[in-house]
């Protein structure tokens, strides 16, 4: 194992905090705990929390089931003071129409899969799908105030 092999964390003052995980389906709890503990750490409004770890879990299992990585990198970031943020990393491109967030939706019950994209977006205000070759990372980003809750100066 590397130095930024599985398990692997770093935490600093600027507000990003990153961690890797086997790609193994036993992460994705890991991995949730890490977010909801980086976000509780940085007090984050437990609805927030909530989200993004059903984000980071929805996530997490697509790059298990259908990538080809080793490990997952999951990074948090709440240095903007506008945003909160999370980015999964792992594995490699997608087809075009799956690597578009525009095209998500949530699938119909009776469907075997197919919802978890669908419910990332639904719980983003932003989300940016970087995709090549070799790389694959989503990155999810919620504001910290709804605009309805921003008063106008």
């Amino acid at each position: 194992m590397t130095a930024r092999g599985a398990n692997y964390m770093t935490s600093d003052a600027s507000g990003r905090a990153d961690r890797s995980f086997v790609c193994d389906p036993s992460s994705v709890g890991s991995a949730r705990q890490f977010v909801a503990s980086q976000l509780a750490a940085n007090d984050g409004p437990q609805q927030l929390i909530d989200d993004f770890r059903l984000i980071v879990s929805e996530l997490v299992t697509n790059v298990i089931e259908h990538g080809s990585a080793t490990t997952i990198d999951v990074c948090l970031d709440v240095s903007d003071p506008e945003w909160w943020e999370v980015a999964v990393s792992g594995g490699r491109s997608l087809p075009a129409d799956v690597a578009a967030p525009q095209t998500w939706s949530v699938a119909d019950p009776s469907q075997h899969s197919g919802r978890g994209l669908g419910i990332v977006l639904s719980l983003s205000d932003e989300v940016v799908v970087d995709s090549s070759e070799y790389h694959l990372a989503v990155r999810c980003r919620r504001r910290r105030m709804q605009p309805s809750l921003i008063q106008p100066s």
